[in-house]
Order: structure tokens, then sequence, then C-alpha cells
């Protein structure tokens, strides 16, 4: 029983850093698409300056941080903590961890897979964000009509990133993407890193 117990904690940890790892992945194609595709453009353009919008499994201290920017999407690389102390009131699941006050959905979408299997299953192909979303596999702290624009901005990151076979069965192909495939990849893998602090928006490389 305590060999079972510690493989199930074992592939629970190793899921995890796999999850971490590709949200940060995804989180790259965001913002490069955020450039390159017209759709991601105009539903970014649609969210306020300096919109700050959080991604990560429920529960867990460090997860992606991205901030909207008319210059474009940038990764924050502050502490969680420190991100919602800079928002005067932040999400319900903040204040459970850090004290914060309740939640401000103009200034910040937050995103949490409810477990490590269900953010398994989306970065494995297995269902889509928006699947995820239907399944209720999704904590979504903020407005649902920014929920959806951000959903469907990972849909076509989606489309560009998974195996075509992988991504018309999860029907993210029913229309010619604007960009080749390609280009996406190319710019993941030589894409100049930009971060920045809420702060004051300065630059740390």
């Amino acid at each position: 029983m305590q060999e079972i117990r510690e493989k199930i904690l074992q592939t629970r940890a190793f899921q995890k850093k796999v999850v971490q790892t590709v949200l940060s992945f995804l989180a790259r194609g965001l913002r490069i698409c955020r450039r390159l595709d017209p759709l991601v453009q105009v539903e970014f353009d649609a969210m306020p300056e300096d919109f700050v919008l959080v991604m990560g499994v429920l529960g867990a201290r460090h997860p992606i941080i991205l901030q909207n920017r008319s210059t474009g999407l940038y990764r924050v690389r502050e502490s969680f903590a420190a991100v919602c102390n800079r928002i005067p009131l932040a999400p319900p699941s903040v204040a459970r961890h850090f004290s914060a006050g309740t939640t401000d959905p103009s200034r910040m979408l937050e995103i949490r897979f409810k477990s490590v299997e269900a953010g398994w299953r989306m970065i494995t192909g297995q269902i889509s964000i928006a699947q995820a979303y239907a399944r209720h596999d999704l904590m979504i702290h903020g407005e649902i009509a920014r929920a959806m624009q951000f959903v469907r901005c990972i849909e076509r990151v989606e489309a560009y990133l998974l195996p075509k076979r992988m991504a018309r069965r999860l029907r993210l192909l029913q229309e010619q993407l604007p960009n080749p495939r390609w280009r996406i990849w190319l710019q993941l893998l030589y894409a100049k890193k930009e971060e920045y602090t809420l702060q004051d928006g300065k630059e740390v490389l």
C-alpha cells in the first residue's frame, strides 16, 4: 500500500512539473500570437491596458502571470503575492493564501485548473481549453466575458502548436490559420525573452 501511495505521489509530482512547463510554453505562444494573429490581437485589444491574466493549477503559488499592454503581452516574473499587493482588490483564491481582499474583475482574470489531472488532460491534448471549461475543470475568478476572450486566444494558440491530427480532433482547425504553423514555432524557438515588473513596467532581462 505504501508503494502504491508513493507511486501516485511521484506521478502527480511529474504531472505537475509537466503542466507548469507546458503552460509556460503556452504563455510564450500567446505572446507571439498577440503580435502575429489577427484574432488574438482583436481579443487582447478589447481588454483594458495593463490587464493581468493568471493561469495555473489551483493552489499553486507560482502560476503563469501575463500583463496585456498596447505594445504586446508580457510575462510578469514577480510572485503572485507581489502582483496582488499592487492590485488593491485581489481574487478570493488569493485571499485564502495571502490575506488579500475581494475580487476586482476589471483588472485581473484568474483561471485555474481544479486539479493537476485536469491540467494534464488539456496539455496532453485529450481535451481543449474550451472542453475543460465545459467539463467544469476550470475555476474562474473574474468576468466571464474576459474569460471567454482568453479561452478563444488559448484555443488559437493550441491550433498552432498541437499536431494537426490532434488539433482537428479537438476541432481547433475549423478555419484556415492566418499564419503558417512553422512561423509560430520558429518564433517560439528564437523569440527574445521579454519580462516586466508590474510596478513600473521596466524591462527585466
